[in-house]
């Protein structure tokens, strides 16, 4: 039925790790039946997407449609393998309507550093309150996170990702993603703890990193930051003009 599949999945930051699947014939309303299917055969695959060849940019598409930062540069990490290994990139993504520049620097056989330039990514930020404490969504356009303060809603292991959704639904946040990151500050760091659920195929992920949720933390600090994943790594955020870059360590750890 699907001829030519090929999989690659790469980990960003240690974690959160993408399946990109290419050489694949299939209609996008197959897109969601195949994303089950590899998460069930990968259960360390947070997330899916499909590598489109257009006319001018090859696209990323997700399988739910979102924008997904390290799904991103994932997608640069497998586009620069598959030229030769090179190093600058342009390419487009879901749920951003812009090219994203990106460089890739080989460090072994299967590692990698990965910086995506986001042009005009600025954020819609808004301010809301829960038992009369303020959380803040940041609107990204292919999805939404609400960044909420740890110390003021400690977080619930066994629970977490019946809060994530409670928590979305009392704010009446909708989008084609929404997250919600939990933030801790210790000792001059920011940790955060990034739950996310996507609307069109239903998948709820209490995500090891997440370059999104990454960029919302920057947005909402109007500032660099190098902040701390689940995974223990770290992932940066530097604003230049007009724009802001999104870097880490990357590794494939899967290809067929």
């Amino acid at each position: 039925m699907y001829k030519y599949m090929k999989v690659k999945i790469f980990s960003a930051a240690g974690g959160n790790s993408t399946a990109i699947l290419y050489d694949l014939s299939c209609s996008k309303i197959d897109y969601a039946f195949l994303n089950s299917i590899i998460q069930k055969a990968y259960p360390e695959v947070e997330q899916v997407g499909f590598f489109e060849k257009g006319e001018k940019y090859n696209r990323l598409q997700m399988a739910g449609g979102e924008f997904c930062g390290n799904s991103t540069r994932s997608f640069a990490c497998l586009l620069s393998e598959l030229d030769s290994g090179k190093k600058e990139l342009i390419f487009e993504v879901s749920g951003f309507d812009k090219p994203v520049r990106a460089t890739v620097e080989r460090l072994g056989d299967d590692s990698f550093y990965c910086s995506a330039e986001f042009a005009g990514l600025s954020g819609n930020i808004s301010k809301k309150q829960i038992n009369g404490k303020d959380v803040f969504a940041v609107d990204l356009g292919g999805i939404v996170h609400i960044l909420i303060d740890e110390k003021f809603f400690p977080i619930i292991e066994k629970t977490i990702k019946d809060d994530m959704k409670n928590i979305k639904n009392l704010l009446g946040v909708d989008s084609e993603a929404v997250g919600v990151i939990w933030i801790r500050e210790e000792g001059g760091d920011v940790y955060i703890r990034p739950v996310v659920w996507v609307k069109s195929i239903n998948t709820c992920f209490d995500e090891t990193s997440c370059g999104s949720g990454t960029i919302a933390v920057a947005l909402l600090k109007k500032k660099n930051v190098s902040v701390v994943q689940p995974s223990g790594e770290k992932i940066n955020v530097y604003f230049k003009e007009n724009s802001l870059v999104l870097s880490s360590k990357m590794k494939k750890t899967f290809s067929l």
